[in-house]
């Protein structure tokens, strides 16, 4: 959901997740496969939705001594759907009519595999709409119950005591502000709420005179009439109440917001939707003052191991390895980087690595095959190297297919640092039995200033342009550097990838076809954009289905939504030039 917070922002609209509290907090299931249907759902949500919020509600419908049947609803207040086209809305690229596909763009392939998805996940999904008046998509999904004393996930710390803390929640919307009071009293605090400047400054005079501060404010940045900032300016200006510790909420595409939140001395701010275990080690880490603006480098929840890892990373996608080399090298890594599973084994032959960086489709001999022949090369000896497996997506098993070939993690691309991260270092330290029997707890992450020539594109961009490169930023750590590496990776990569998928095409290569498709898949998931990336899903699935016809018009179709955006970046490149 947080991934998706830069979209909803842009249209201003509240994207609210809220987990009721007899769903358990760890459960057994396929994270990239709820993921995808997620993405796929509350992205059409977004795009569908021109004001209002969009909702994601968890709710536990029943569980066994085994397992246990969550729901998930993806509610919002947009254009609605008609009720003739409701049976066939998850049909393979059906839309509710051919305006909105004019309109809004996108295939409808996302739905279709959603439903392949929950099917999967031995669920179902169903949709309620009205015109004008909204949509609701509901799906449940099956996880087994989690053992807590053998998963080595984290537990919400519960030894430092906030009961009876008095707390002003301030919020213009009404579910935000129900969420957020329903957190904190799980942890015995004393949440009470305000819906507008006004309303905070009467409940802060109200508890000044009772003898009632509050210790702490949780406000919304984003408010009509007076924003956040409004009220934090009155609370200083304000000699007759006492201030309390202040966070702030705001959406992930005002990265301007930071250094407001510097100049007010506000204690830290949480990009939303917040998570419940991220606002609690928050509020323990500020309230006795501290302000975590303040840390210039915030702690990751592994923190470095010592020397760094020696990492074989098998990639064909140059885009990719510039985007996974500079993320690994940043943490202080050895990478040693190959183009295909062929040379993966050979470089395992010549020698020992801590971890191996696997795509799973690659030339030659793709990462499945690699997996087996390392596997075969360490039968019989001590030796077992990590393998993790990367994809673009997350379909028909995928996981547990990994697992079966001998692998032993999995990430899903658009890859992200802190994910990176935590599965390579996490399974290193478990392969030399020196890992905890916890993860640590979350580290509250703050995005970088954007360098002044990153801010010149962003203050003149339209809202496409701003979501494709911040989504890129977001997937290089906020590193100017290698966001300029890896977009003029994809510059030269793209075009060459879309000229070798026609010529495969026009020779029936269905596994080069299928194999390009995915490399522009993974591309332009990382650059945010979802749209054209169920083109390149289409004609992946064509591909694999050996149909002509339909790669041919869905390959038309993507060439120039590639090319398109392919400007955008030049346009990112030649400012970056000029600054």
């Amino acid at each position: 959901m947080k991934t998706l917070s830069v979209r909803a922002g842009k249209n201003w609209l509240e994207l609210i997740t809220d987990i009721r509290p007899n769903v358990p907090d760890v459960v057994l299931g396929d994270p990239h496969r709820l993921r995808q249907i997620l993405i796929n759902l509350v992205g059409n949500a977004i795009k569908f939705t021109s004001r209002g919020e969009v909702l994601l509600k968890v709710e536990l419908l029943e569980e066994t001594s085994e397992d246990c049947l969550l729901q998930f609803s993806v509610k919002d207040t947009g254009i609605g759907i008609a009720p003739d086209k409701l049976d066939h809305i998850f049909n393979v690229f059906e839309q509710a009519d051919t305006s909105t596909t004019r309109r809004f763009g996108g295939t409808g392939l996302g739905l279709s595999i959603s439903r392949r998805l929950v099917d999967l996940m031995h669920g179902e999904i169903w949709v309620e709409s009205q015109l004008d008046e909204g949509s609701t998509f509901t799906f449940t999904a099956r996880f087994q119950k989690a053992d807590h004393e053998s998963l080595p996930l984290k537990q919400l710390v519960t030894d430092q005591d906030l009961t009876g803390l008095r707390v002003l929640v301030v919020d213009d919307n009404a579910n935000n502000r129900r969420i957020l009071k329903e957190m904190l009293l799980s942890w015995n605090m004393y949440p009470v709420t305000a819906s507008s400047v006004d309303q905070a400054m009467e409940q802060l005079h109200h508890a000044q005179q009772h003898g009632q501060a509050f210790d702490l404010l949780l406000s919304d940045v984003n408010m009509p009439d007076q924003d956040g900032f409004n009220l934090v300016e009155a609370i200083r200006g304000d000699q007759t109440i006492s201030s309390p510790t202040i966070l702030m909420l705001t959406s992930g595409d005002r990265p301007e917001d930071r250094e407001r939140c510097k100049t007010f001395k506000v204690a830290a701010y949480l990009i939303k939707p917040v998570k419940q275990s991220e606002l609690f080690d928050t509020v323990i880490s500020t309230i006795g003052g501290t302000s975590l603006l303040e840390e210039e480098h915030p702690v990751s929840p592994y923190g470095r191991i010592a020397n760094g890892l020696n990492i074989l990373l098998a990639e064909d996608s140059i885009a990719n390895q510039k985007l996974a080399l500079g993320l690994l090298e940043k943490r202080g890594h050895q990478v040693t980087v190959v183009n295909n599973g062929k040379q993966a084994v050979m470089a395992v032959h010549k020698q020992n690595f801590d971890v191996i960086l696997m795509d799973v489709q690659m030339p030659e001999m793709d990462g499945f095959e690699a997996t087996q022949e390392i596997r075969n090369l360490e039968a019989g000896s001590n030796r077992h190297t990590p393998i993790v497996a990367m994809t673009a997506h997350a379909m028909k098993g995928d996981r547990q297919r990994c697992l079966d070939q001998g692998m032993d993690g999995y990430l899903a691309k658009p890859i992200r640092s802190r994910q990176v991260y935590e599965t390579i270092e996490f399974l290193a330290a478990a392969n030399k039995g020196t890992q905890k029997t916890q993860l640590p707890s979350d580290s509250v992450e703050t995005p970088a200033e954007p360098p002044s020539a990153l801010n010149a594109f962003l203050q003149n961009a339209t809202d496409e342009e701003k979501h494709c490169i911040q989504s890129a930023l977001e997937a290089v750590d906020h590193d100017d550097e290698l966001l300029r590496d890896f977009v003029s990776a994809v510059l030269v990569e793209s075009p060459e990838v879309l000229q070798k998928a026609e010529e495969a095409l026009a020779e029936t290569q269905w596994d080069h076809l299928k194999r390009y498709a995915h490399t522009l898949r993974g591309t332009l998931r990382t650059l945010g954009m979802e749209e054209t990336c169920e083109l390149a899903a289409a004609v992946e699935h064509a591909a694999e289905q050996h149909q002509s016809e339909t790669a041919a018009e869905e390959l038309r179709k993507l060439k120039p939504e590639v090319e398109r955006i392919s400007d955008i970046l030049k346009r990112y490149i030649s400012l970056g030039h000029e600054g």
